[in-house]
């Protein structure tokens, strides 16, 4: 799956999944999907959330697209999900390519 959405047309982003049993989703949706709103897709392949890390160019701008906020807060956002059992950690990557790789590796990945 590939989508690629114009942040307040600053900024370009491209989610990409890995057999996630759909090609085309509303931005919503994949927003959603990264607020551990669904822990499983549709084809019962279990979501991996992929992110940038703190060392990502990207990071603060994805977490202030997604999350309405900053990388700090997203980190306390996934370490709550995550303590109260309602999720998986997500896999957190340096570089956009480490991210890319990760994804086509893994089924049921997705990154931004």
């Amino acid at each position: 799956m590939y989508y690629s959405a114009n942040a307040q047309e600053k900024y370009q982003f491209v989610f990409l999944g890995n057999n996630i049993g759909e090609t085309t989703m509303p931005l919503n949706n994949l927003i959603n999907i990264f607020k551990a709103k669904n822990t499983s897709w549709k084809n019962s392949n279990p979501i991996i959330i992929v992110l940038p890390s703190s060392k990502s160019p990207n990071a603060e701008k994805i977490a202030n697209f997604i999350y309405k906020s900053n990388f700090t807060s997203v980190q306390k956002f996934w370490l709550s999900e995550v303590f109260q059992g309602r999720s998986k950690p997500p896999v957190f990557f340096d570089t956009d390519e480490e991210i890319i790789q990760y994804v086509k590796n893994n089924e049921g990945a997705i990154g931004v």
